[in-house]
């Protein structure tokens, strides 16, 4: 009977040492910040100064194809890495104290 407590009382101490090593688990997420200013001197330089200022696509230096979108209620940023079949989408919704 010793032996089954001492073993359960274990095994319980190791489960809780692992739950507070586990940082993903235990710190907060910060929210991500749409770096407009950058974006819009990015759509300036592939569209020109008369282009449409809402939306460009480009490709980055690591020959990621960005799409960007600036909308009134949102902005959007869509990023396709090279040689991959997936695509992130990130959309960032404009609020009142933005």
């Amino acid at each position: 009977m010793k032996h089954l407590i001492l073993i359960l009382l274990t095994a319980l101490y190791c489960t809780c040492c692992n739950a507070q090593k586990d940082k993903e688990a235990t710190t907060m997420k910060t929210t991500e910040r749409f770096d407009v200013q950058y974006y819009k001197s990015k759509i300036k330089e592939v569209n020109g100064k008369d282009g449409d200022n809402s939306f460009a696509i480009y490709v980055d230096r690591d020959s990621t194809q960005v799409k960007v979108y600036f909308d009134k209620d949102y902005d959007a940023l869509v990023t396709i890495p090279p040689f991959t079949y997936y695509k992130e989408v990130r959309i960032f919704h404009k609020t009142e104290f933005s």
